[in-house]
């Protein structure tokens, strides 16, 4: 079972690292299976919602049943193949 502070930890990073995917031009269904696999490693499962300009990230301990979810804008950044296949690396060193 997570603390409410580190599934709000999980969420926050997770929520940070979707959204700079998502406004580095990565398809919506890489974001979302990375940012699950993420979430898998920590024990958490981890649901998303995008839109054009935000995103709805919600981290659910299954153990305890406490969620918590944020809005969170998108950034307009540059598309960069090399730091998105970075970060795609990085959802799988985690699990």
């Amino acid at each position: 079972m997570k603390t409410k502070e580190e599934l709000i930890a999980t969420l926050d990073f997770v929520a940070e690292y979707a959204t700079y995917l998502l406004g580095s031009g990565v398809h919506t269904s890489r974001v979302i299976r990375n940012s699950q696999r993420i979430g898998t490693s920590q024990g958490i499962d981890i649901q998303l919602s995008s839109f054009q300009r935000s995103t709805i990230v919600t981290a659910h301990d299954p153990e305890s049943g406490e969620a918590v979810t944020r809005v969170v804008k998108i950034p307009a950044l540059p598309i960069s193949f090399e730091r998105n296949s970075d970060l795609s690396a990085l959802s799988w060193d985690a699990l």
